[in-house]
């Protein structure tokens, strides 16, 4: 589950972002990394390993 807070005025932001997600959940190798997790700080380290 995700959950974007972008203001509705900023729909260049809500492109971006639905870029990055896109690009994260059409890698398999990544998302199962991501599964794997067990705290948000492992989470984020994945993210910008592969960001």
């Amino acid at each position: 589950m995700c959950m974007l807070c972008i203001q509705r005025t900023k729909s260049e932001d809500l492109q971006t972002m639905y870029h990055i997600l896109l690009d994260i959940l059409n890698n398999e190798q990544l998302v199962q990394q991501l599964i794997r997790c067990k705290s948000y700080t492992e989470f984020i380290e994945v993210l910008h390993k592969n960001g």
